[in-house]
């Protein structure tokens, strides 16, 4: 057919055109490719079957084309996973590429966990896996397959609030809150190894967490309550 001075052609392209346009029949096993000139660029399009990426390659002026069409990302197919989390068993199915912090925030809904810069600078998202302090946001959630997990979430128990929680109220240390779950979990991974930490080790253990209220004094002072309430002696 024609538009304007430009012919198509289904298979084979009219000779008496300007313009061409080839536009094969696509088989349904195999990946085609349209192909065609406009004026003195040639263009080629693919269009894809179900099972074969494409690859496709033109001539525009002096310049080559390649345009390709990639196959699924093995990282868009769910994992089957078994999170541990303050003690209770998660099967999940989830993403390669999904971080711990947003599998226990969006998946779990145990938003106690905070992100802040998602690059690992300011450390308000801190849990401990087997009870060692991390940045959630840079542990992919696959690599805590079967590991245990602990969150600000699991620290009271039945009897009540954890030592530390308590101290953070006493001593007014809450402050605006959004470190706050991280700073006690990074007090109790220090605690839970040595109740009597000094002064020096309690600032070392809470140096990874950013307070943006800018005020670390009252912080210190409840990790240090805390650590006399579990049985440290200075």
């Amino acid at each position: 057919g024609s538009v304007g001075k430009a012919s198509l052609a289904s298979g084979t392209p009219s000779p008496s055109s300007s313009r061409s346009l080839l536009l094969p029949t696509p088989s349904p096993s195999v990946s085609t490719v349209s192909v065609g000139s406009v004026g003195k660029a040639s263009l080629l399009f693919p269009t894809p079957s179900p099972s074969v990426s494409t690859v496709s390659a033109g001539l525009v002026g002096q310049r080559s084309l390649l345009l390709l069409t990639p196959s699924p990302s093995p990282s868009t197919v769910p994992v089957a996973v078994v999170l541990r989390v303050n003690g209770l068993e998660h099967k999940l199915r989830i993403g390669a590429e999904e971080t711990l912090v947003s599998v226990l925030r969006e998946r779990l809904h145990l938003t106690g966990t905070k992100e802040g810069c998602g690059i690992g600078d300011c450390g308000t998202c801190i849990v401990l896996i087997e009870g060692a302090p991390v940045n959630s946001c840079l542990v992919l959630a696959v690599n805590v397959n079967g590991r245990q997990v602990s969150t600000i979430e699991g620290l009271a128990g039945e009897g009540g609030l954890h030592p530390l929680q308590e101290s953070f109220l006493e001593k007014g240390a809450m402050q605006c809150g959004f470190c706050t779950p991280a700073m006690v979990m990074s007090g109790k991974a220090l605690l839970d190894r040595d109740p009597g930490a000094g002064e020096g080790e309690i600032k070392r253990a809470l140096s990874g967490v950013l307070c943006r209220c800018g005020s670390y004094k009252k912080i210190v002072e409840a990790v240090k309550a805390a650590g006399e309430k579990m049985g440290g002696k200075r």
